[in-house]
């Protein structure tokens, strides 16, 4: 089994600061408490989009999550690929996943996914190694671009 930490094989640069994050009510990950049970609610994700005017009638603004992103990539040059796969496969289309999954959580999580697997600053590690071939194996199963 792969033992690393997935966050510490690809450092991605934060899109948002660990200050608004907790003013939203959501909790930086600590080793002792261990994973996240389940998606964040709702509100926490659309309480970080708003702060960044990444949102329009309480919906996603995919408009300006798009240039949100483009943002991004100026800033981190080395994402600047991933960050162009994330917008074709997560924005401005439907998302797959469970019904009481929303908007907001679905495309954040699917930015996040893609990022992570596209990552340009892979560690190279035994374990982020055994981890980066067994998302090889796994990407037919879950890309559908």
């Amino acid at each position: 089994g792969v033992k690393e930490r997935p966050h510490e094989c690809c450092k991605i640069p934060p899109f948002f600061s660990e200050k608004d994050f907790e003013a939203c009510g959501f909790k930086q990950l600590d080793a002792s408490e261990g994973r996240q049970q389940g998606p964040p609610e709702c509100s926490k994700q659309m309480c970080i989009l708003n702060k960044y005017g990444l949102t329009k009638d309480d919906a996603v603004d995919q408009e300006a999550v798009s240039a949100y992103m483009d943002k991004y990539a100026e800033t981190n040059e080395a994402f600047k690929p991933s960050v162009t796969l994330a917008k074709q496969r997560c924005l401005g289309r439907e998302l797959p996943g469970p019904p009481q999954i929303c908007e907001a959580n679905k495309m954040v999580f699917c930015i996040g996914s893609t990022l992570f697997s596209e990552c340009p600053v892979w560690e190279q590690t035994d374990g982020c190694q055994a981890l980066k071939n067994h998302m090889e194996q796994c990407k037919p199963f879950f890309v559908k671009a």
